[in-house]
This record gives structure tokens, C-alpha cells and sequence, in this order.
């Protein structure tokens, strides 16, 4: 039997990596310089909401009622979007206990609900150039008969080429290249707080989601 898939300790996590990462996401933000505190004031928002529910209603209902929450008073310009992305991944999800093979509707309402709120498509330097590319990876590894761990492994690679890639095709000359942007980068942070979460909590098996020290990734 699956393990149960608690959505109040991964959302927990994700919260955390992005504290952790908003520096250099701050760094990132050429306009305002705020884009990692929006971000992880977002989640950490997100976060307390399951947290307030858990055990009062299922997962489903928690993350619609963290959605209303985060579309109200979530910061930023991606407040908004994300706060479409976990409403259709709360649609996405079955009524009561979750587990690892909720993960994918999950992620894919995710990508959805962000992609119809967003004017932006794949390649305009937005979070949908490591969003869609993280998720379709997880997806298409999953059908191929990956394993869970491997699954993450390839939604963390593609994830992070699509936002590093797209500033390294965008036009921009070596004496001047093009800075990621930090929405971009941040869904790498999401991601890996998604992912630790698992391993944290024993959904998944033990390994390393790094395929390099933890102290080298791009951030």
C-alpha cells in the first residue's frame, strides 16, 4: 500500500526551501529585488493554512481553502498565479488520504492552473520556462516506468535547464549574458522543498536529490 501523502508537511517544506533560497532569488529580481521574500511569504502562507486544517477536513479542501487564501493576500506578481495552480491542483486531487500516486495530478493541476492564468507562454523568461518543463519531465519519466526517485531526479534536471536555459539562448552575448529569471528559478525551489519533503516524511525512498553537492546547486 501506498504511503500517505500529507500535503501540510510538504507544503512545509516547500515554505522552507524557499527561506532558505530568497536571497539569491532577491538577487535575481532586477525590478524589485523582492521576488524571494514574495515567494517564500507565499508559501509560508500556503503552508500555515494546511497546517490550520489538517486533521478538521482532507487535503483536497485544505490546499482549495490555501488557494482563496493566497489569491487574497498573496505578494507578487506570481501571488496570483500559483494561487490558480493549487486550485486546480486541489480539483485535480480525490477526497480523503492522499498518496504518491496523487503526486502527479498534483504537480499537472499545478502546471495547468498556472498556465491558464498566465499571458506568458514557455520561452518569454517566466516561471512556466522551469514549471512546465519540471512537470512534463516527472510526467514522462513516470510513463516510462521510472521509479518515484528517478521520476524527481528528471522534473529537478529539466526544471532547472528550462530556467537557466532560457536566459542562455535568449540572445544575450557572453560579455553580457542574460540573468535567469527569479520566477524561473524559484519553481526549482519549489520543487526541491516538494521533493525533500517526501524523502523527509518516507514517501519515497532514501537517495539524494543532487546530482552534485548540495552546496554547488544553482540557485
Amino acid at each position: 500500500m501506498s504511503q500517505k501523502l500529507d500535503l501540510a508537511t510538504l507544503f512545509a517544506s516547500i515554505a522552507q526551501e524557499l527561506d532558505v533560497d530568497r536571497t539569491q532569488l532577491n538577487e535575481l529580481d532586477g525590478r524589485n529585488g523582492n521576488a524571494g521574500d514574495n515567494l517564500a511569504n507565499n508559501f509560508r502562507l500556503v503552508s500555515e493554512i494546511l497546517a490550520q486544517q489538517k486533521g478538521k477536513t482532507d487535503d483536497r479542501t485544505a490546499l482549495k481553502q490555501a488557494a482563496q487564501v493566497l489569491q487574497t493576500q498573496g505578494r507578487g506578481k506570481t501571488a496570483d498565479l500559483y494561487a490558480s495552480g493549487l486550485s486546480e491542483a486541489a480539483a485535480k486531487l480525490p477526497a480523503g488520504s492522499l498518496s504518491i500516486n496523487d503526486l502527479l495530478p498534483l504537480l499537472e493541476g499545478l502546471m495547468r492552473g498556472v498556465q491558464q492564468s498566465s499571458n506568458a507562454k514557455q520561452g518569454d523568461g517566466t516561471l512556466l520556462d522551469a514549471l512546465i518543463p519540471g512537470v512534463l519531465g516527472y510526467m514522462q519519466a513516470k510513463q516510462r516506468g521510472a521509479s518515484d526517485m528517478e521520476a524527481i531526479l528528471d522534473a529537478l534536471a529539466s526544471s532547472r535547464r528550462g530556467a537557466y536555459g532560457n536566459s542562455a539562448s535568449s540572445g544575450a552575448t557572453s560579455q553580457a549574458p542574460a540573468q535567469a529569471d527569479p520566477g524561473a528559478v524559484g519553481v526549482g525551489s519549489l520543487l526541491e522543498g516538494l521533493f525533500r519533503g517526501l524523502l523527509k516524511s518516507g514517501v519515497i525512498g532514501g537517495g539524494n536529490i543532487y546530482s552534485e553537492s548540495p552546496s554547488n546547486k544553482q540557485v
